[in-house]
């Protein structure tokens, strides 16, 4: 997408301490 922003296919999980956006597609995104 290139689109900053939370939308039903993208989910925030935490991970050693870092907030992440992981795409439930599989996609990961920093």
């Amino acid at each position: 997408d290139g689109n900053i922003g939370v939308d039903e296919n993208v989910e925030i999980v935490r991970l050693d301490g870092l907030t992440l956006k992981v795409k439930k597609k599989g996609s990961y995104l920093i």
